[in-house]
């Protein structure tokens, strides 16, 4: 007899066959891996079963799918990675339940229970969505737990987006005197901090980028530096550096592995500093590279700042343009405006 597999509706794949009569059949081979399958179908027997339900909490298996994500199969930064760790301890009650008979109402019970206990409506959806990745992944690669499919991806759907505050664009004059009063300071520590955010006015890199710089990944006499990323975060390029970040490097003795600390004393340096000053405290160190990629774009070179800020796709840069209300306006007194206004 003759087996061939396809994919039924939920999107397992099957064993199909023709019996006597010529009436086709199909069975389940209990998986979600066409490669599985195909392993399967070469010793498949009618009546085989490929689903033994194993005895897993949901707490173990969202414990092996974060083990899964540090095993070094996914490039992740270790503040990701700490999250998903975190994630089987933050499932209360549910996650003794096993993992197969975990529904879509207790998830959404669950994630209620998390915004009662002091979650904010942010961190409960961000959490949901770990946890319906981690039984994504189980649903996939262990179809013995028992897992059909994802309930999480439901309460999900259904659960809608908090709208954050955005990151304004950042006035490039309050910038440049807070500049000067960081190195008018007499700390010397201050002095170290307006390099950094000097260097991430001029090259739109992200904080912890500038911050684990090595000296083995700049070349000053090209102008150009390799910024190690995850992956999800633009990966391994090199790209050239703005003639301002070369000269503060070139003035950095190099004593160290790298320019600048490490990410989190930069961090405490710049939290004591905007509780002493007023146009700090009112700016995210984010917002200079939202204002790095917007005035790129203003200035018409779109595909520029996607390749400066390594964004995989255009829409990625279009989240991170703002306009403010002067923007708008000027774009709206343009010369190309007024000419359509007088015709």
């Amino acid at each position: 007899m003759k087996y061939w597999i396809a994919k039924n509706e939920y999107g397992y794949w099957c064993a199909r066959w023709k019996d006597s009569s010529g009436s086709s059949r199909r069975q389940s081979l209990g998986t979600k891996l066409k490669r599985v399958a195909e392993k399967r179908i070469r010793r498949f027997r009618p009546g085989t079963k490929h689903t033994k339900v194993a005895g897993v909490s949901l707490r173990e298996a969202v414990t092996a799918w974060s083990d899964f994500k540090a095993a070094g199969r996914r490039e992740l930064t270790r503040g990701t990675l700490a999250e998903y760790a975190s994630l089987a301890g933050v499932l209360l009650e549910m996650g003794s339940e096993r993992v197969s008979r975990v529904s879509a109402l207790d998830i959404e019970k669950w994630a209620d229970k998390r915004v009662a206990i002091g979650d904010s409506p942010a961190l409960a959806r961000k959490r949901l969505g770990m946890l319906s990745s981690a039984l994504e992944w189980v649903a996939a690669y262990h179809p013995r737990w028992g897992l059909k499919s994802n309930p999480a991806r439901v309460v999900l759907k259904a659960t809608p987006k908090p709208r954050g505050r955005r990151r304004a664009v950042i006035d490039s004059e309050g910038f440049a005197d807070m500049i000067e009063r960081l190195r008018a300071s007499e700390d010397g520590s201050l002095h170290e901090l307006a390099d950094t955010l000097v260097i991430q006015w001029v090259s739109g890199l992200r904080a912890t980028e500038v911050s684990r710089l090595r000296w083995e990944d700049i070349d000053l006499k090209r102008e150009v530096w390799r910024i190690q990323s995850p992956s999800n975060k633009g990966g391994d390029s090199t790209i050239p550096m703005h003639p301002v970040a070369a000269q503060i490097l070139a003035s950095i003795p190099r004593s160290f592995e790298g320019p600048f600390p490490a990410p989190g004393t930069t961090m405490k340096r710049w939290a004591r500093w905007q509780r002493v000053d007023a146009f700090a405290a009112g700016m995210h160190r984010g917002g200079i590279r939202h204002t790095f990629i917007t005035e790129l774009r203003r200035a018409g070179l779109h595909h520029e700042a996607k390749a400066l800020a390594r964004h995989a796709t255009s829409s990625m840069s279009d989240h991170y343009t703002h306009l403010n209300e002067g923007m708008l306006k000027a774009a709206l007194h343009s010369s190309q405006f007024m000419r359509l206004a007088h015709r």
